[in-house]
């Protein structure tokens, strides 16, 4: 175990998943194609709602309702009565609505909570998922291979990505209230390498160059952005026994240096993936890591699921249950389960042990709402006090 112990930072849950539940009981349908990103429009009041539930619970990170959110979803979207007028008497959002929608989810997620030390105030985590995340159906599990023709290729990638990015980098006020910026569930190499060029095309290198890694907005300098790339891992992929490679090719996608390969990110890790595969996930990156030669220069991002064997069907827009994944006791030779949060923290502790991150950001993605992560800062807070 090395002699300082990296730090753990709480990340919120599900935000999508937390919306369809009580008190919220979001409906989604194929009239708000930006999925949680609508309630910008329709409720921002409520968004506010459940990011300060995350907020009470104990997040450190607060991220926000983005992931879906695009200029081609909201061009899509039915126009509210509210935002009817005369010179918008039609459907769809233009870019300048959309930029200007997009960038007041940054104050909806930055929330304060009451805690025993006094007010404490989270951080923002600005979300954005694949291109497919905005598809419907949704393909974001897919990646490039379900993408039409124009959109595969790593060019055509980069200026979408950079294109959304750049709504809340080039707007002063926005950007000073993003802490981090998370690009979630990406599982092309392709696309992987996109969001790498974007980030070093919104952020080129300071006058005069500067530490490596370190750009104008995005590094870990004092007023620079924290980001990470995070990855998912299908259950197809591991009945085929594929996801070991999967995972070594995507880190290796995410940290490897060269021309043409943009900017190494701050962190790595995986999201929307079952609880119980985590463990064996973040223990093949952690070899990645060693054998790139970056033990303690990267952090670890980890945000399960919080299904206990149920999968997500696009087309009916639910999740239902997998006939794959056993449900019974052992003695009907299914799964037993462990609590989440028990789950969770294994993971951490044998990824902190092993000395290879420079710290963990932890939390939850779907069906993991405030109580899930009100148990989980319980059991870091638990896990700190007894080994520093």
């Amino acid at each position: 175990m090395p002699p300082s112990q990296p730090p753990i930072l709480l990340l919120d849950g599900g935000l999508g998943t937390t919306l369809t539940s009580p008190p919220y009981n979001t409906v989604y349908s194929g009239t708000t194609p930006t999925w949680s990103s609508h309630l910008l429009l329709s409720s921002p009041q409520t968004l506010s709602s459940a990011h300060n539930a995350f907020a009470t619970a104990g997040a450190d990170i607060i991220s926000t309702a983005t992931y879906q959110a695009s200029f081609e979803g909201f061009a899509r979207t039915p126009r509210l009565p509210a935002y009817r007028n005369s010179e918008f008497d039609k459907d769809g959002y233009g870019p300048a609505e959309t930029s200007g929608i997009l960038r007041g989810s940054i104050p909806l997620a930055a929330q304060r909570s009451q805690d025993s030390g006094g007010i404490r105030k989270a951080k923002v985590a600005l979300a954005l998922g694949p291109y497919g995340a905005t598809l419907e159906p949704s393909s974001d599990y897919v990646g490039v291979p379900s993408y039409s023709a124009h959109m595969r290729s790593v060019d055509a990638l980069e200026t979408w990505h950079a294109r959304r990015l750049d709504i809340f980098a080039s707007h002063k006020e926005t950007w000073d209230g993003v802490e981090y910026v998370a690009f979630e569930t990406m599982v092309s190499a392709e696309e992987i390498t996109a969001v790498r060029r974007a980030m070093e095309s919104v952020f080129p290198p300071t006058e005069g160059g500067g530490k490596e890694g370190e750009r104008e907005g995005e590094g870990e300098g004092e007023g620079k952005k924290k980001w990470w790339i995070s990855t998912v891992v299908p259950e197809e992929l591991d009945e085929r026994g594929e996801w070991e490679g999967r995972v070594r090719g995507v880190v290796e996608a995410m940290l490897r240096d060269g021309e043409g390969r943009g900017r190494r990110p701050w962190g790595v890790g995986v999201n929307c993936t079952a609880v119980h595969k985590v463990e064996r996930v973040v223990g093949v990156m952690g070899s990645v890591v060693r054998e790139m030669g970056l033990v303690g220069e990267v952090w670890l991002v980890v945000y399960p699921d919080g299904t206990m064997g149920e999968v997500y069907d696009a087309e009916r827009r639910e999740w239902v249950a997998d006939e794959r994944e056993g449900m019974g006791g052992d003695e009907e030779g299914g799964r037993r389960w462990k609590a989440w949060e028990d789950e969770v923290m294994s993971a951490v502790a044998a990824a902190r042990e092993s000395g290879t991150w420079a710290g963990i950001v932890v939390g939850g993605c779907c069906k993991t709402g405030p109580a899930e992560i009100g148990r989980l800062r319980r059991k870091i807070d638990e896990y700190q006090a007894a080994v520093g």
